[in-house]
C-alpha cells in the first residue's frame, strides 16, 4: 500500500514539474481509479488546470482579436499619416505606426502558429544552411559595431518549415547583437545527438537577470534593462512557438561565456 501511494504521488509530481518546465497546459493527471482520495485530487487538479487553460485560451482569444481588428484601421491611418506634409514629422508618425502594425503582426502570426499548429510548410531541409544564411544576413550590422559573429554549424538535415526556422533564428540573432555592446562576443552553434537537435546562440552582452530569465519568452514581457531599446517584446514569444510547432523546447542561459553578464539561448528539436 505505502508503495502504491508513493508511486502515484511521484507520478502526480512529475506530472505538475512537467506542466511547470513546459507550460504546457493541455497536460493531464493520470487518473486510473476513483476509490481513493489521491484520485479525488487528481480529479480536482485536472479540473483546476482545464479552469486555468480556459482563462488562458480566453485571454489570447481576446488578445488576438484585438488585434485582428485594429490592424485594418491602423493601416488606413498609417496611409493618411503619409500625407503630412513636414518631413521630420511625417516620418516620425510613419514610423510609430509601423511600430504599432509589426506589433499586430507578430501578435497574429504567433496566434496562428499556436493555434492551427499546421504543417504544410514542412520539407526536408538544410538547418546548417538556414542558419548560415541568417548569419550573413547580420554580419554587416555586426561588423559595423565591430561585434565578433562566430558559428559552428554541423551538417544537420531535418523535417521542418525552412522559413518559420529561418525567421526563429533571425529573431534570436537579432537580439544577441542589438543587446551586446561594441566589440563584444555572439556565437552560434548547430549541433545533434541521436535523440535531439540542437541551435545554440550565446552572447557578452548587457543579459538579463536570473529573475527575468524565466519570463523572457512571455508575450510582451520586456527586462528592464532592454526597456529602452527598441522592441515590442513580441520577437522571442514568436520564436517559443514556432520551436513548439517542431517539437522542441527553448530555455536561457545566464552568462553563458563565463564573463559576468550576456545570455545564452537554446532550442532543443527532437528528432
Amino acid at each position: 500500500m505505502a508503495a502504491y501511494v508513493v508511486n502515484r504521488i511521484n507520478r502526480m509530481s512529475q506530472t505538475a514539474d512537467k506542466i511547470i518546465k513546459t507550460g504546457n497546459l493541455e497536460e493531464r493527471l493520470e487518473i486510473d481509479s476513483s476509490w481513493d482520495d489521491l484520485s479525488s485530487l487528481s480529479f480536482v487538479f485536472n479540473h483546476m488546470l482545464d479552469t486555468i487553460e480556459d482563462s488562458v485560451n480566453n485571454i489570447k482569444s481576446v488578445t488576438d482579436s484585438i488585434a485582428h481588428d485594429l490592424r485594418t484601421p491602423l493601416s488606413r491611418l498609417r496611409n493618411t499619416l503619409e500625407k503630412i506634409d513636414d518631413p521630420q514629422l511625417r516620418e516620425e508618425t510613419t514610423q510609430e505606426a509601423d511600430n504599432l502594425l509589426n506589433m499586430f503582426n507578430s501578435l497574429l502570426r504567433i496566434s496562428g502558429i499556436e493555434t492551427t499548429k499546421q504543417k504544410e510548410g514542412f520539407t526536408q531541409c538544410e538547418l546548417n544552411a538556414i542558419a548560415l544564411d541568417v548569419i550573413e544576413l547580420y554580419q554587416p550590422l555586426a561588423e559595423e559595431r565591430d561585434i565578433h559573429l562566430s558559428s559552428e554549424l554541423a551538417p544537420i538535415v531535418m523535417q521542418a518549415d525552412p522559413n518559420l526556422l529561418f525567421q526563429a533564428i533571425a529573431n534570436i540573432l537579432d537580439n544577441a547583437i542589438k543587446y551586446s555592446k561594441d566589440g563584444g562576443r555572439v556565437e552560434m552553434e548547430l549541433s545533434e545527438t541521436t535523440t535531439h537537435i540542437t541551435i545554440a546562440v550565446r552572447d557578452n552582452g548587457i543579459g538579463v537577470s536570473e529573475e527575468d530569465i524565466v519570463n523572457l519568452d512571455r508575450r510582451f514581457y520586456r527586462a528592464d534593462r532592454s526597456r529602452t531599446s527598441k522592441g515590442n517584446g513580441l520577437g522571442l514569444s514568436l520564436v517559443s512557438a514556432i520551436i513548439k510547432l517542431h517539437n522542441g523546447q527553448l530555455w536561457f542561459v545566464h552568462d553563458p561565456l563565463m564573463q559576468g553578464h550576456g545570455l545564452g539561448v537554446v532550442c532543443s528539436l527532437r528528432k
